[in-house]
């Protein structure tokens, strides 16, 4: 009887698949697929070029907002004197009030101007120290050695009556 019932239960599925195999259930998930290698030719971001660039980046808009400041220093210092509030150095109490908020955003366009710069400066300089050759400081060494670019040079000769500039590029 138990394989008479074992039979009857296997007999719809025989019927369905007409002795060919079942697909598997509609609830399984497919297989992640492994990540593509990265490119061995491709230099990876190393931290200095990362840190060149964020620094960078906020000196540019340090720039960017020292000059805005000074924009509006521009506008309130015209608004002074606009509807006669300042003439001259003479000046009523909306002309002072006008002028010195002028002064103040000049003075904040100067500091982030100069601030700007030289991060944005900065930036630069860790850009152009980064390692050339795309190894990481820590990465293994190569059997074969690196090429090394030629070293630029330049030199200015000073003598009576002449100035001579000589480089190798």
């Amino acid at each position: 009887m138990f394989a008479l019932a074992a039979v009857l239960a296997s007999a719809p599925a025989l019927a369905q698949s007409n002795g060919a195999p079942t697909p598997p259930p509609a609830n399984t998930t497919p297989p992640i697929a492994p990540a593509p290698p990265k490119d061995p030719l491709q230099p990876p971001l190393l931290t200095q070029e990362t840190l060149g660039l964020s620094v960078g980046g906020v000196g540019a808009i340090g720039f960017l907002v020292g000059a805005g400041l000074g924009i509006t220093a521009t506008i309130k210092k015209g608004e002074s004197s606009v509807g006669g509030h300042c003439i001259g150095n003479l000046c009523d109490r909306t002309g002072a009030a006008l002028l010195n908020t002028s002064i103040d955003y000049g003075n904040w366009s100067t500091v982030m101007f100069v601030a700007g710069s030289v991060l944005f400066a900065g930036g630069i300089v860790l850009m152009a120290t980064a390692p050339v050759d795309g190894i990481a400081p820590n990465a293994a060494p190569s059997l074969t050695p690196a090429p090394r670019p030629v070293p630029a040079s330049a030199r200015l000769v000073l003598g009576p009556g002449s100035l001579v500039l000589t480089g190798q590029w």
